[in-house]
């Protein structure tokens, strides 16, 4: 917890000193997610679905000319699964058994730190067209997984866990980012997807080896930029 702290500390005092350069331009944005993971060998048979979560936070366009800037960003943002699946609930050998069927889910909410190189092209007077790519770093702030039946009141499958407890999830993610959009005036609006490289689960042993989890985000954001124009 300790560490969270001190990054966090660390990052707002990088992005205060950003602030003191000049023709920056501070952009404030927020949006909505479909964040899933990549899916391992453990889970072919399973059913992954989209999980609907939110981002907000700022970024820090520092331009080199017209066309090319640096824009380092800090979002708070949710990431997760959401996963059908189902077990056979046997009595004896003979059983055929019953099928029960469950959902796992992961919460999480990371602390994102995306530093993109965007070209830009100017459409008119008033409007632009972008591109962006670059590395994010997130460090995880909170979360649970959970687990829950959806056909069967007789073998209730349920529980959860929060993170710092028995949550097995890496608390650090690292990956892609990639950005299109267009801006009018102040206002923007842009596309962006999030293709995570680590494995962010972190169950260990014989059995679970197979079990990979990479996260994956697509970001619908809405933008409004601070400063010189």
């Amino acid at each position: 917890m300790k560490s969270k702290v001190f990054y966090f500390l660390f990052i707002i005092g990088c992005f205060s000193c950003l602030q003191t350069i000049k023709g920056q331009m501070i952009i404030v944005k927020g949006g909505l997610n479909n964040d899933f993971v990549s899916r391992s060998s453990y889970f072919e048979n399973s059913d992954f679905l989209f999980k609907t979560g939110f981002h907000l936070g700022v970024s820090v366009n520092i331009p080199f000319n017209d066309k090319y800037s640096f824009e380092p960003g800090l979002l708070f943002t949710t990431k997760g699964y959401k996963v059908n699946d189902r077990i056979i609930q046997k009595n004896s050998y003979d059983d055929p058994g019953r099928v029960i069927e469950f959902i796992m889910y992961s919460d999480l909410f990371y602390l994102d730190i995306p530093i993109l190189f965007k070209r830009s092209w100017n459409v008119n007077e008033n409007m632009k067209l972008f591109g962006a790519v670059g590395p994010y770093v997130g460090i995880g702030l909170f979360g649970r997984n959970g687990i829950e039946n959806t056909n069967s009141d007789e073998y209730p499958v349920s529980g959860c866990s929060d993170w710092g407890s028995n949550l097995y999830m890496s608390s650090i993610d690292a990956g892609v980012s990639i950005v299109t959009g267009v801006s009018i005036k102040r206002c923007s609006i842009q596309l962006s997807y999030q293709n995570g490289f680590s494995n962010i689960n972190m169950v260990s042993g014989e059995n679970y080896s197979d079990i990979k989890a990479k996260s994956r985000s697509v970001h619908l954001s809405f933008g409004y930029t601070l400063g010189k124009k």
